[in-house]
Parts: C-alpha cells; structure tokens; sequence
C-alpha cells in the first residue's frame, strides 16, 4: 500500500474471504477458521501499519536512507513536507537493519513495531506488540517514546516511528 500510494494509486482492491477456489488466501486481510469464527489475517496488520502512519498525513515526502540492500524500504508520511511518520520495512530473512535517522527530523518520536514469531507465521502477528481483538479492535501496548539516531529494525519485520 506504501509502495502504490508512493505511485500516486487511489486506491488499493484487496480480495478478503473465500476466493474464487474455495478457500480463504493466504493473502486474505480478514479470514476465518472454516467453524465461523472471522480474524484478523497477517495481511491485515500490514493495513493496519499503513492506516496508523497515514492518520493526520496528507502526502508521501521523498527521503534518502542508506538501505542495508535490496530487502529494505523505507517509507516517509507527513504534512507540509515535515515527516511525521517514518515506516521501516525489513524483508531480510536473517539480518537486522540499521538505519541512521537523523536526517528525518523527528525530534521525538513513538515507536511501534510490527512482529510474527517466525518468517513464515500465520497468526500471533502483533502491531505494538498487540494484536486485533476477536471484535475487530486494536490499541498498543506499547508505544515507547524514542528519541532516536539510530533505528534496529529486525529481520522479517517492520517499525513505525510516529511523531506526536
């Protein structure tokens, strides 16, 4: 979503429930376990990491950030050209990332950070090291305050640095 809104898309569909094959995708936001009992699907914390750095930004603002190689990306949102939202996504299945982040101009920020147990899970995912509840709500548990120059972003993951 990052990546199309950095396109300029509009919009984004996204296929959710049974597919055309009969069966919930992997790539599902919104699933269930086949007895009607409906969640929140991996994809659906990606969503949820992009709706939480978009909130009260109205632009994408290019940034230069030494990337540790391809399996990194890295995402800037904000207002007036000021970032206000810094979002790290760390592909790498074995490295952490390192990111100097200074440069940013977030005096201080939150951080929340976007965990699975393992490369390959498809439950336990967490966002600030909380999960969406059986009725569909999510608040952090954690949103520490960091006053950062430096970002570790571990393998198979994603961070969010939110200025307040």
């Amino acid at each position: 979503m990052l990546l199309l809104a950095r396109n300029g898309c509009a919009g984004v569909n996204i296929e959710t429930g049974v597919n055309q094959l009969g069966f919930n995708s992997f790539y599902s936001p919104i699933t269930d376990d086949g007895k009607g009992l409906t969640f929140a699907g991996v994809p659906y914390y990606g969503m949820l990491a992009f709706a939480t750095a978009a909130k009260g930004n109205n632009q994408m603002i290019p940034i230069n950030i030494d990337a540790p190689d391809e399996s990194f990306t890295a995402y800037a949102l904000g207002t007036n050209a000021k970032i206000r939202s810094f979002i790290a996504i760390n592909r790498s299945r074995f490295q952490e990332a390192h990111l100097d982040t200074r440069g940013l101009g977030m005096k201080e920020s939150s951080l929340l950070c976007l965990r699975a147990p393992s490369f390959d899970s498809k439950g336990a995912i967490t966002l600030g090291d909380e999960s969406v509840d059986a009725k569909g709500d999510w608040k952090p548990r954690s949103r520490d305050r960091v006053m950062q120059s430096t970002l570790s972003v571990p393998a198979m993951s994603a961070a969010l640095l939110i200025s307040e």
